[in-house]
């Protein structure tokens, strides 16, 4: 109950943190919108050049697109009417919500790029609105300006983003999202392993053969079992990570032999997440007759771990739920690593049944 009520405290703790400083920056956006500007002698609405769009890409970069958006097109419209320009409030809160959103999007991979790409929205924005409610000499004559205020605004927000640490564990958005997916693969992780001892303990492989990954399309990233490490001694900090262009992720030890077959098939195959690969006994005997009860698709012998396996997998494997290797095992694939599982080892039941009937 202490714990409980610890966490609820800290979490309670961390909404007003939150709420205090998107308050915080919707006054900021407002503030410096009004009062750090100068009044420009062209454009409509009362045009004026302000650094408001500077702490706009602030607020996305601190509090990631969503609450970026909210902060900076509530702030940013609440200028609008202050300055009496009311009827540019809604669309400001449209196009400022817009920009921040995207820079929010693109700030962690593109961290001086994306106020110059978020910021195009705004004189874009503005342009179409003119257009419409003025007319087209007005709306050229205000893309100029916003031109100009577009400039200020990339030239400001790249020298802050400039100025703040690299480090994302000041910036609630990207540390939530770190944290969940760090979770997620902590949780792919600690499946794989548990399949792994799953697969051993129903007599699919023995020792260190076979192998298992899983697929997560969110993240891009390919988890596998290690190679030469027992299902029993595997635990979730052994797993290599691989993006699907063979690229290392994380490396705590050797990828099983047979990852470029798995990478392949993920390549190929957008329907399947989760692969399973075994040395199950009654299928490798299946494998070797010219036609399988089964119905499963053959592939010839092909040197373990070479290309030509990794290739000829794919190949014989089409678009069916699983391959047998002859003189070697079987390869289950499915939505998900339970799918994947249930196929493997559902077919070395079908092939225990189909020899006792033969």
């Amino acid at each position: 109950m202490k714990n409980n009520s610890e966490k609820s405290k800290a979490l309670s703790n961390e909404r007003i943190r939150s709420l205090a400083l998107h308050g915080m920056l919707t006054a900021v956006i407002a503030m410096l919108t009004l009062f750090a500007s100068v009044p420009l002698p062209v454009g409509t609405g009362g045009a004026y050049l302000n650094a408001g769009d500077a702490a706009v890409h602030l607020a996305a970069y601190v509090l990631g697109p969503v609450g970026g958006a909210i902060t900076a097109g509530i702030g940013s419209a609440l200028a609008d009417i202050l300055h009496g320009a009311v009827v540019y409030a809604p669309v400001t809160l449209v196009i400022k919500a817009l920009m921040a959103y995207l820079c929010g999007l693109i700030a962690k991979k593109m961290r001086y790029a994306a106020p110059a790409i978020s910021g195009l929205v705004m004189p874009l924005g503005y342009f179409v609105f003119e257009l419409v409610l003025y007319g087209n000499a007005a709306a050229l004559a205000g893309l100029w300006m916003n031109g100009i205020q577009y400039v200020f605004g990339t030239a400001a927000g790249m020298l802050i983003i400039a100025a703040l640490p690299r480090s994302n564990r000041h910036f609630p958005y990207w540390e939530r999202l770190g944290a969940r997916r760090a979770a997620r693969s902590l949780e792919i992780k600690r499946s794989i392993v548990e399949t792994g001892r799953r697969m051993a303990s129903d007599g699919l492989t023995t020792n260190t053969g076979g192998n298992i990954s899983v697929y997560d399309k969110d993240q891009g990233l390919v988890f596998i079992t290690p190679t030469t490490l027992t299902y029993d001694e595997m635990t979730e900090e052994d797993i290599p990570v691989y993006r699907l262009n063979s690229m290392v992720v994380e490396a705590p030890r050797a990828p099983s032999m047979e990852l470029n077959m798995h990478l392949n098939i993920y390549r190929a195959r957008k329907d399947v997440r989760a692969i399973v690969h075994t040395h199950s006994p009654e299928l490798k005997k299946l494998a070797e007759l010219d036609e399988n009860p089964l119905g499963l698709p053959v592939a010839p012998v092909y040197p373990v771990a070479s290309r030509y396996l990794a290739e000829g997998c794919v190949k014989h494997l089409g678009k069916a739920p699983a391959v047998l290797l002859r003189g070697h095992g079987a390869v289950a694939v499915g939505a998900d690593l339970e799918e994947a599982y249930s196929r493997a080892f559902g077919y070395e039941e079908a092939a225990k049944a189909a020899k006792g009937e033969g």
